[in-house]
């Protein structure tokens, strides 16, 4: 027989609804992204998350590394929203390939960290696949209406 968790955390006899325990979880990260929003650090006065610019693609994506941030090595975990309406946040495990410094025409400045997803659903990266090729219509129609 599996322990139950009680509210406190701790093994006792007390269940959690698991349809209750989705629910925390989902208003959790609804305030995490509130507070991130508002740039509001956590109690230790770090903040978990931050915007960057990205170039995503359904194998992998490559982001600017900032000067202060610690060299990136094995596995990251990874978490990011897709924009619409609702909006699709996906979480995976990435590898990072190695750190460069950007010299081709993307938007990203300084060195560039490159991670290929290990661990994703198929449901994310069909969800990756679809934003990226709506993002290059989009940029295809301007370009065709500035030309």
């Amino acid at each position: 027989m599996a322990a139950a968790i009680t509210s406190s955390g701790e093994e006792g006899n007390e269940k959690i609804d698991p349809a209750l325990a989705v629910w925390l979880a989902r208003l959790e990260a609804k305030i995490d992204r509130i507070l991130i929003f508002f740039e509001v650090p956590d109690a230790d006065g770090f903040s978990p998350y931050f915007a960057r610019s990205v170039v995503l693609s359904g194998s992998g994506m490559r982001f600017a590394r900032k000067g202060e941030e610690a060299e990136l090595q094995g596995h990251v975990l990874i978490e990011f929203e897709l924009p619409g309406k609702p909006p699709h946040t996906v979480r995976c495990i990435g590898h990072t390939l190695g750190a460069e410094r950007e010299v081709d025409q993307t938007d990203l400045e300084g060195e560039s960290v490159a991670v290929e997803f290990e661990a994703i659903r198929e449901s994310d990266r069909d969800a990756i696949v679809q934003h990226t090729l709506d993002v290059q219509r989009v940029e295809l129609r301007k370009k065709r209406s500035s030309a």
